[in-house]
């Protein structure tokens, strides 16, 4: 049955969404879950997550509804809507179509609210609850969808004004064409 739902998103994207088959394999990259295994083991005592700029999250969401944690997805690409559905059929998950930048208000306050793609955002402020716990992430790379170019841990406290940081990292990657970079990764508040 998995082996089916695989191919029939691989032959979707392949048939009718060809320019999307590049960005959907970056999603199964190495790094992509690193950077997923890094927050999720930080926020395991936490029940409900908010994802921002997720594309389709497919290692976070597998993890997180496995352990019956409930995660919100979102990303503004209307072409991937459909398939994170698709691929993401549990009770313990929900995806929106939300360009998170220009339009917070339609994000569900959670415990933990989790923006790795930092880079593909314009900086997010006070956003949220003060005591929600924030997953912080971004990179200085130029890939298609660079607005924010982030280049230290500091950055990311500055332009999300957390007022008590929790976490701090920064960890050498290597991306899905073999190009080394530097995610900087934060958890506050």
């Amino acid at each position: 049955m998995k082996n089916d739902l695989l191919y029939k998103t691989l032959r979707h994207i392949t048939n009718d969404m060809s320019w999307y088959l590049d960005d959907f394999i970056a999603e199964f990259s190495i790094d992509k879950r690193v950077i997923a295994d890094w927050w999720i083991k930080r926020t395991e005592d936490y029940e409900t997550f908010s994802v921002l700029n997720s594309g389709l999250a497919i290692h976070a969401v597998k993890t997180l509804c496995k352990k019956k944690k409930w995660i919100d997805t979102y990303d503004m690409n209307p072409f991937i809507h459909d398939l994170a559905w698709d691929i993401h059929s549990s009770e313990y998950f929900h995806h929106a179509t939300v360009n998170t930048s220009f339009d917070p208000y339609l994000i569900e306050p959670r415990e933990v609210v989790v923006n790795t793609s930092c880079e593909c955002s314009a900086p997010m402020g006070s956003f949220g609850e003060p005591e929600m716990i924030k997953v912080l992430g971004g990179n200085s790379a130029t890939k298609i969808g660079t607005i924010n170019r982030i280049d230290s841990t500091d950055q990311l406290i500055d332009q999300w004004n957390l007022r008590h940081v929790i976490e701090t990292e920064t960890l050498d990657l290597i991306d899905e064409f073999d190009v080394p970079y530097k995610q900087h990764m934060v958890i506050g508040k």
